[in-house]
């Protein structure tokens, strides 16, 4: 009497089976736009610790048609930290040294079908360097828009980390 074989199936063909039972069923969809929205900002030094921004940008929000956004801020900056300054040490933006970034803006958001929104930005970013020469920020902004005499405000958080690499030098 002959022993059966076995037949062992390849860990790879058993993922594929597994994928294709998973995915047949879903159909294609399309779930990004193309969107090409211009900005300006403009930065000058009222004083070593204190930079005065103007920003022009197109924006969408919450599904709205594109509308322009305008208007002036000041950034405040604590006294750079000297780690800081070794993390950041070919970066342009000199602010990502200051270890607090304090910005108190007012921003002009005029609609052709709703009526005009103004709007406070307070935003306070700090930074850290972390290991591997990696700077870790966090900026916390709160909106306070007014449109048409009503007070709306939001909150919104964004954490980023970036390192410095060089090529070619």
């Amino acid at each position: 009497m002959t022993n059966p074989k076995r037949i062992a199936w390849p860990g790879a063909v058993l993922l594929l089976l597994v994928l294709i039972l998973f995915l047949l069923p879903c159909r294609p969809t399309n779930a990004q736009t193309f969107q090409f929205l211009p900005e300006v900002d403009v930065y000058t030094k009222v004083h070593p610790d204190i930079r005065f921004n103007f920003q022009a940008k197109e924006t969408r929000e919450a599904g709205d048609p594109t509308q322009t956004e305008i208007g002036p801020g000041f950034d405040f900056f604590l006294k750079p930290l000297v780690r800081l300054r070794s993390v950041t040490a070919f970066d342009l933006d000199d602010s990502k040294a200051r270890p607090l970034q304090f910005s108190v803006g007012f921003r002009y958001i005029p609609s052709p079908d709703k009526p005009h929104v103004e709007r406070l930005e307070l935003v306070a970013t700090p930074h850290w360097p972390i290991f591997a020469n990696i700077l870790l920020s966090d900026r916390n902004r709160t909106d306070l828009d007014w449109s048409k005499d009503q007070l709306t405000w939001r909150y919104r958080n964004k954490v980023t980390m970036e390192r410095r690499f060089a090529v070619n030098s």
